[in-house]
């Protein structure tokens, strides 16, 4: 099974030192033994208005950890109605 690991820190410097220095998305992501798509999303999702620099990513990263709709917490009602509409054969 395989098993998503975040980008730590290092690998995000080292994505910042490459593209400085003019390397593909391909040869980083040969280099970090990662996908290509993956390192793609990285350059995209933490890109700002001066390019990709690895601390903002960081700190860009962690704050989607934070406020990720994971921990959602569902209200008792919510909850109710759904046991209902369970115990009515009626499929989510």
């Amino acid at each position: 099974m395989n098993l998503y690991q975040h980008l730590a820190l290092e690998e995000r410097y080292m994505i910042y030192q490459l593209l400085k220095k003019g390397f593909s998305i391909r040869a980083i992501s040969r280099l970090l033994n990662r996908s290509a798509s993956t390192v793609s999303r990285e350059i995209k999702r933490n890109k700002g208005k001066r390019g990709y620099r690895f601390k903002q990513a960081q700190s860009l990263s962690s704050e989607r950890l934070h406020t990720s709709h994971r921990n959602t917490r569902i209200t008792e009602q919510e909850r109710d109605l759904a046991e209902s509409y369970l115990r009515m054969d009626w499929s989510p």
